[in-house]
């Protein structure tokens, strides 16, 4: 849904053409924006439930629309996207 948000752009990374926002990207974001805790947490509950929710009978996290709109607002912003890649970032693409 954020990747259509954003019109379906493509970047280059590993010297291949790829969508701008997948699932690399998006583990990106929860983890800088904080929406929940790592997996394996003792307590997968402690989310912003604004944007991210578990569900305990399938051991999942569920996000919202709410999060999604975040998502396509701040992947607009190319400082913001870039900084999810920014070197010196324990999962930057060097």
């Amino acid at each position: 849904m954020v990747q259509r948000g954003l019109g379906n752009p493509k970047v280059t990374k590993y010297k291949k053409p790829q969508d701008k926002f997948n699932n690399d990207t998006h583990t990106r974001c929860w983890k800088k924006y904080e929406v929940r805790p790592l997996s394996g947490d003792a307590n997968p509950f402690n989310t912003k439930t604004q944007y991210c929710i578990y569900d305990e009978p399938t051991e999942q996290y569920r996000y919202t629309y709410a999060w999604v709109d975040f998502l396509i607002e701040k992947m607009k912003i190319d400082e913001e996207y870039n900084s999810l890649y920014k070197k010196g970032n324990a999962d930057s693409i060097n």
